[in-house]
């Protein structure tokens, strides 16, 4: 096979006298998980967009950078309610007893006597 010849066809079709008569699809897949692209998936975005996958890179740690500053805040707001509830709950108990007693004097028509 001439140099011209190799260079046209490469590996994966053989030159047109060499060619069988029945042609067959051959697939081949990859699959991987996980928040980020593979390494060799990486170095393909670089082929297609040069610096592609710096980009990606740094999107990503600015992603993990964002959700932990959104869970730090999530977390400071749920004990700050928590201390809220806390402060308010002899209040509202205090207040629910009071109610309840006036509905029953209402109801009934005598005071009571604390408890």
């Amino acid at each position: 096979m001439s140099k011209k010849n190799k260079h046209r066809h490469g590996n994966l079709i053989p030159p047109p006298g060499n060619q069988p008569h029945n042609p067959q699809a051959v697939a081949i897949g990859a699959s991987y998980r996980g928040p980020l692209p593979s390494p060799e998936m990486l170095r393909q975005y670089d082929v297609v967009l040069p610096g592609m996958a710096e980009r990606l890179l740094q999107a990503f740690e600015r992603q993990g950078d964002h959700r932990r500053q959104m869970d730090e805040k999530t977390l400071i707001l749920n004990f700050r309610l928590a201390r809220v509830g806390q402060v308010v709950a002899p209040f509202s108990k205090l207040i629910r007893r009071r109610w309840l007693r006036a509905v029953v004097a209402r109801q009934t028509g005598s005071r009571l006597t604390s408890a």
